[in-house]
């Protein structure tokens, strides 16, 4: 007979936090996550107390269901327990237009579309861009490059778009392309369909040859859904099709850029009927009418700071389970907006808003109102993100340190605490086999690809933010989540008490009911 002790070789070692100052950990998921982690909630905050940490935020994955157990679990090992979710936030008031101004809708637009190696702007390579400009309702001139990337193109970029290495041999750099498409741009807004990521690679190589372009863009994604509400998805072959827009060679700049502006010529037509007559009025309508269902979700750290925020926490986890849950319980930003007193927002891991803006290289503009909404911001040791290097979104080691100093440096701008946390998932490096084994059951590909989410040590956390320096490393591991733990009150997230309904002349009823069942039967 083989049982799970028998293959067990030894039993490794409990770690030990001899630092003099302790860490606080403020991101930490128990069993109550989604089939996600394996630590309880009592093992956790045992050890916390056993190193002597002050105290420990526990922030599920969108539910609340450890609380009884951490309140029990903290009274036992008197450690001050920090009760917070992971949520899954949804811009519902995202932008379609950026950068826009009080200039009429009828003006010249320039409509494009890139190709490119991959989906990093800081890794890939613009091999394509495709271009038409739009006046008066009508497409009234073109642009289209091949640019040479001065990498090979991956194979299945070949099979997606049709480019392969021969094509774009000994065509000109991006250096010697961007300027003419700028210069074709002029001050036309730009429009693109999804087009965070095609402007995203316009940015990041504007920025390394020092060219400006501050202009107007407009999201055709965006629109889609605001103005095609009854659409399932949003793609820019399905809303042509349904607009019945013909799109060959998709996946090819400068027809996508056709397709594109096709659609967008339709869009301006409903914008007039709706009485949108400049360009800033555009985002009134996506404001607390877009469909939750359909939008990207963002990770959010939600901590509940004192008595009023606990209550308006378990208001937005029951609406977010009621009345906006899709997949995953989503929390609008509006309604987040609205409740947020009592709560302190914290900017949560690579999945958060910040850093997926700061991967998309968004704007100074765009990030500064991104870093404005929360109270601090998160990051996390390197080995968490290490798979972005294995998907190709970042390049290497080095650009993932580059992105935590990046987060450091925003902290210090805006005035707001930066925290270091290791999204713990299970509580011993050795526990990752259990969670391999219970993603493994969910159908995850990768599920024996762990990242060390364990429980980490005051000084393990120092040695993995070392090099951020001595001083801003003890700050993000050690004195920025004392100072939050600080500002956060003792709460008991159930009432000590009993409270039995009171019903104004319930004894005498009851007793009345007593005593008519009792005659009934016994005479």
């Amino acid at each position: 007979i083989l049982i799970a002790d028998a293959i067990m070789e030894e039993i490794p070692k409990t770690r030990e936090d001899r630092a003099k100052e302790k860490r606080i950990e403020f991101h930490a998921h128990t069993q109550m996550s989604a089939m996600d982690a394996t630590a309880s909630a009592t093992a956790l905050i045992k050890r916390a107390a056993e190193w002597g940490h002050p105290a420990i935020a526990i922030t599920d994955h969108g539910v609340v269901q450890a609380f009884p157990e951490a309140m029990e679990a903290g009274k036992k090992y008197g450690i001050k327990i920090i009760y917070g979710v992971e949520g899954y936030l949804v811009n519902d008031g995202q932008p379609i237009v950026i950068n826009g101004d009080e200039g009429s809708i009828d003006r010249s637009y320039v409509v494009f579309d890139i190709e490119t190696t991959g989906l990093s702007s800081r890794k890939d390579k613009i091999i394509e861009i495709g271009a038409v400009k739009v006046q008066d309702n009508q497409i009234v001139d073109r642009f289209s490059a091949l640019i040479d990337p001065q990498i090979s193109i991956p194979s299945q970029i070949v099979q997606l778009t049709g480019i392969t290495d021969e094509m774009v041999r000994g065509r000109p750099s991006i250096a010697e392309v961007l300027p003419s498409f700028l210069e074709f741009v002029g001050e036309s807004p730009v429009v693109a369909h999804n087009a965070a990521f095609d402007t995203s690679f316009i940015k990041e190589n504007c920025i390394q040859l020092g060219l400006p372009f501050s202009n107007a863009i407009i999201d055709t994604l965006g629109l889609g859904r605001v103005l095609m509400p009854n659409l399932k998805k949003h793609r820019l072959d399905v809303v042509a099709k349904a607009l019945q827009i013909e799109l060959e060679h998709h996946h090819r700049a400068v027809d996508d850029a056709e397709a594109t502006a096709k659609i967008f010529i339709n869009f301006l037509d409903v914008l007039k009927k709706k009485g949108i007559q400049k360009l800033s009025e555009v985002n009134q309508l996506s404001l607390h009418r877009t469909d939750v269902t359909k939008q990207e979700t963002f990770h959010i750290i939600l901590l509940a700071q004192n008595q009023i925020g606990l209550k308006n926490l378990y208001k937005i986890i029951s609406l977010s389970h009621i009345d906006y849950f899709y997949k995953r319980p989503r929390i609008p930003k509006s309604l987040l907006t609205q409740m947020r007193e009592g709560l302190i927002i914290g900017s949560a891991c690579e999945a958060g808003e910040l850093y997926r803006a700061l991967l998309k290289n968004q704007t100074p503009q765009e990030i500064e109102e991104i870093v404005k909404f929360y109270d601090y911001l998160e990051i996390q040791p390197l080995a968490n993100n290490q798979f972005l290097i294995e998907r190709g979104l970042v390049k290497d080691e080095e650009e993932l340190k580059a992105l935590n100093k990046k987060i450091v440096e925003l902290g210090k701008k805006f005035n707001k605490p930066v925290l270091a946390t290791g999204d713990v998932h299970f509580l011993d490096p050795h526990d990752e086999i259990y969670r391999r084994i219970l993603m493994a059951g969910q159908g995850y590909s990768d599920a024996d690809n762990q990242a060390p989410l364990y429980f980490k040590t005051t000084e393990e956390m120092l040695n993995e933010f070392a090099y951020l320096g001595e001083e801003d490393a003890f700050n993000v591991v050690v004195r920025y989540p004392a100072q939050v733990a600080e500002s956060i009150e003792e709460l008991l997230p159930i009432p000590q008490e009993t409270f039995p309904p009171i019903i104004e002349g319930a004894e005498d009823t009851l007793r009345e009911m007593c005593y008519e069942k009792a005659t009934e039967i016994y005479g």
